[in-house]
């Protein structure tokens, strides 16, 4: 599917549009979309495990440099 049908997809979809017109719509990207080959999904699916273990990466520094030079009084229990 080419970026112009998707472009005018997106844009179709607004706050004017009717209850029949956006049930068209969908059933147009129904229509459209096929099933990813398996190397599309593995791919998808990497990106997705990578995403995931940066946020946490993220989130497990910011924790523990906040605990550890922080508020050092949290890892002595007092």
């Amino acid at each position: 599917m080419s970026y112009e049908i998707y472009n005018e997809l997106f844009w179709s979809v607004g706050y004017l549009m009717g209850f029949r017109e956006l049930i068209d719509a969908w059933r147009k990207i129904i229509r459209l979309a096929t099933k990813p080959s398996h190397e599309d999904y593995l791919t998808s699916l990497k990106m997705s495990l990578l995403g995931l273990t940066l946020v946490g990466a993220i989130a497990f520094i910011i924790r523990f440099i906040l605990i550890v030079f922080v508020f050092p009084q949290q890892l002595y229990g007092g």
